[in-house]
């Protein structure tokens, strides 16, 4: 069936049918004696015909450990969500070298390479005249939309849950340490707190910036330095630091 445009493959076997193609047969009669003269043309490729008929054997479930700690995730960065299992379709072939996959989600769902759902279907490709020349957009071969920013199933990387560094979304600086201007959040007290120079911990530091609302414009911010009482409408690089992890 079809839901909002995405067609979901579905059946109760995972049979590839086989139909060949045969041509004619001619009987000619001649005189008193019957002569059968049986004519056939070379079967179509069985592949190809199971192809145009039939779909993909479902794989079988991999095993998994369940104690296994995972070494990387996936993250989206157009949506800003993250997942311990693999979004993206599962890639397969079949004893005759043919590509299918399979949807992520339900594993009943294949198709093959060729035939994938518009959810699936989107292309990376440079534009190749015009002023925009040479710059990447997203074509979707299903619907034959154009799109310049990536779509959301193209958005996903996958992460390593083992190396980590700091990086600034203000400055664009990265390093393994975790810097100064961070602080430390403090789950009792539910606030931040800081490490002086001498190694010990303090509320008060020149990096203690607030984000607060401005009354009366929605989703509009400043931010209040509470010990030297400065504000600014720019994000602080002090608040700019993150916890990252490495791409895979």
């Amino acid at each position: 069936g079809q839901t909002r445009g995405l067609t979901f493959l579905t059946f109760p076997t995972s049979t590839r049918i086989m139909s060949p193609k045969l041509s004619f047969a001619s009987i000619t009669l001649r005189g008193v004696g019957c002569v059968l003269i049986l004519s056939l043309i070379a079967l179509s490729s069985v592949a190809d015909a199971a192809r145009k008929v039939g779909l993909p054997q479902i794989p079988e479930e991999p095993v998994v450990d369940p104690e296994a700690k995972p070494t990387h995730f996936w993250y989206n960065t157009e949506l800003g969500e993250s997942s311990w299992e693999d979004p993206l379709p599962i890639r397969h072939e079949d004893d005759e070298g043919n590509v299918y996959y399979q949807d992520p989600k339900n594993h009943s769902s294949v198709w093959w390479a060729d035939a994938a759902p518009f959810e699936y279907a989107w292309k990376e490709v440079l534009a190749t005249e015009g002023e925009h020349k040479g710059q990447k957009y997203y074509h979707n071969k299903v619907t034959s939309e154009a799109i310049w920013d990536p779509p959301a199933i193209m958005a996903w990387k996958k992460m390593s849950s083992e190396k980590v560094f700091y990086y600034n979304q203000v400055t664009g600086a990265s390093q393994r340490e975790r810097p100064h201007d961070m602080g430390f959040y403090d789950d009792e007290h539910k606030r931040t707190y800081w490490v002086d120079k001498d190694g010990n911990p303090t509320w008060e530091s020149d990096n203690w910036w607030t984000e607060v609302p401005v009354e009366g414009e929605e989703g509009k911010v400043y931010y209040y330095n509470e010990v030297t009482k400065a504000s600014t409408w720019e994000k602080p690089e002090a608040l700019g630091w993150v916890l990252w992890h490495e791409e895979l």
